[in-house]
């Protein structure tokens, strides 16, 4: 019975760690993509702080520098904002929303992702408890047998 139950903790602890090690991977998975995310966020965010003014009743933000990120073959006349509408649906309504959004997100990812850092440790620990508590109880069994068979021999022996 004690080693059924010995094997059935030892095989537990090794699952969970497996279980988490995963769960682990993705998190990971998902911090990157949230991290190049809120970077572009970031930037896009920086270009709406610095509106660019090409005459004196119009801004622009020019997305040119940045062609390499939209489809092949858009038009060059398409990469720049320039109505004071589009500028502000853009700036205000979709990137700072976003950008924080996003900036929430990925400290939430980091926490969760230490969080499960300190959950392998404890784990970890847990599995060393486990496999060597058995060793230690194997230990103490043999002392005891060796004692009680050196406490039935004879002393006047030798």
């Amino acid at each position: 019975n004690f080693r059924l139950d010995k094997l059935q903790n030892y095989v537990f602890s090794h699952q969970c760690l497996v279980i988490t090690y995963i769960l682990q991977l993705v998190w990971m998975l998902i911090l990157a993509s949230l991290v190049v995310i809120t970077f572009v966020f970031l930037v896009s965010w920086g270009l709406c702080n610095h509106v660019e003014v090409t005459d004196a009743h119009k801004q622009c933000i020019d997305f040119s520098h940045y062609d390499f990120m939209f489809p092949q073959g858009t038009r060059y006349e398409d990469l720049n904002l320039c109505s004071e509408g589009k500028i502000k649906q853009f700036c205000k309504d979709y990137v700072e929303q976003a950008a924080v959004m996003y900036l929430l997100a990925t400290a939430a990812c980091v926490l969760v992702i230490v969080s499960l850092v300190h959950y392998l440790i404890c784990l970890s620990a847990n599995y060393a408890y486990v496999k060597d508590n058995g060793k230690f109880r194997d230990l103490r069994e043999l002392q005891y047998l060796q004692e009680s068979e050196l406490g039935t021999l004879p002393k006047d022996r030798f």
